[in-house]
């Protein structure tokens, strides 16, 4: 093989790309991201487990079956990050954001706590 000939190959980007796990795409991009799995969490949100690289930005989604052919599910309109947990990244297609609830009060004894308040009256 002469020089030119393994510098080609070497440098060949127009094999294409093995997916060996589901994979989506965002805004019909040509760019895929590897998962491990997608599902509806709620009734607006999208919950995504990625095996590696998560998106910066989102919105209509595609996905994609381990050989890289399509599925036939389009998932429109999911734009906003309601939540993100290490790999997996909620997502609302209504604009909600996940608001934690607010921590609670400890007390430190918690049988007077139910109890009412004696009165002091001693009559």
């Amino acid at each position: 093989m002469k020089q030119e000939e393994i510098i080609l190959q070497e440098t060949d980007t127009t094999q294409p790309v093995v997916h060996t796990k589901e994979s989506i795409s965002i805004n019909n991009s040509k760019e895929h991201y590897e998962i491990e799995s997608i599902e509806q969490a709620l009734p607006n949100i999208l919950k995504i487990v990625f095996t590696d690289t998560i998106p910066n930005q989102f919105g209509d989604i595609e996905v994609y079956t381990p050989g890289g052919t399509p599925e036939d599910c389009n998932l429109i309109g999911y734009d906003t990050m309601y939540q993100v947990d290490g790999q997996t990244v909620y997502l609302s297609n209504d604009g909600s954001i996940y608001t934690p609830p607010e921590s609670m009060e400890v007390i430190e004894n918690p049988e007077t706590a139910l109890l009412p308040e004696q009165s002091s009256d001693s009559e």
